[in-house]
């Protein structure tokens, strides 16, 4: 009797450590709001945001200045009290995050649910050497100033007017340009170090606004982020000017070692 005992009781004590040692573990973050956010944190940039994924597969972006704690927590059954408050808590951080996002815009305090930065206006000036490779060949410096607006998380569009000043060939030592373009720019990464690509698309004037030809300007690079809003960037691209008529047409391409900030 007590060896039967004593077999039940080991079994028992057995699958209660063998219950425990399954529980299974979820993430949990606190807001200051009073919201509660369950699941897998899949991202997480300390003092920039932190991203959560649920059971059912939906992701939240929250800033981390919207954060009161993050704990591990065991997992809570998919009842209907847990999923209303995971989605009040995405609520109150949205309301939130537009607010504060209207007086701080930025990398660091401007996040919104859908993206690392604030949709609104990027500024973008641009300076740097241009080294012809073929065609005309001619080498010249340039200046780029472009007003551009984030409409979806990567993605900026912009118009730019530059300057080109050519000082390499006899017959152009001197002359200037003026390409306007469109300009399409997108950044990759939701970290102080990004890589960035943009593609220019426009017409060049002369420097008596005369019409010079198609413009075209593909570029890849880092940017740095000092701080919020500005940010150092580092490139390099491929720059096609077109010279001349429909019937006589020349082309002047050129390496375009970039240095710039935006803000």
């Amino acid at each position: 009797m007590n060896k039967c005992f004593l077999l039940i009781s080991i079994w028992l004590v057995a699958n209660l450590n063998s219950a425990q040692g399954q529980t299974v573990m979820e993430d949990v973050i606190y807001l200051k709001n009073g919201a509660v956010l369950r699941g897998t944190i899949t991202q997480n940039i300390p003092g920039k945001f932190i991203r959560i994924e649920s059971q059912n597969q939906e992701a939240t972006l929250v800033r981390w200045d919207e954060v009161d704690k993050v704990a591990s927590e065991p997992r809570k059954s998919s009842s209907g009290s847990s999923r209303s408050s995971a989605s009040s808590g995405r609520s109150k951080a949205s309301d939130s995050g537009s607010s504060s996002g209207a007086r701080n815009s930025g990398r660091s305090g401007g996040l919104s649910l859908q993206s690392d930065v604030d949709a609104g206006y990027r500024g973008l000036v641009e300076t740097g050497v241009e080294l012809g490779v073929s065609g005309l060949a001619l080498d010249r410096f340039k200046l780029n100033v472009i007003n551009g607006y984030q409409f979806v998380p990567v993605l900026i569009t912009g118009f730019g007017v530059g300057m080109r000043y050519y000082y390499s060939s006899w017959a152009n030592r001197g002359s200037v340009s003026f390409p306007m373009f469109l300009d399409l720019r997108a950044v990759f990464l939701e970290s102080r170090f990004t890589p960035y690509a943009s593609f220019g698309i426009g017409y060049t004037l002369n420097s008596r606004f005369r019409g010079v030809g198609l413009y075209l300007s593909p570029n890849l690079g880092v940017r740095y982020y000092i701080n919020d809003r500005l940010g150092l960037n580092f490139g390099l691209g491929y720059e096609v000017q077109r010279f001349g008529s429909s019937i006589l047409r020349l082309y002047s391409n050129a390496i375009s070692l970039n240095a710039g900030f935006s803000f």
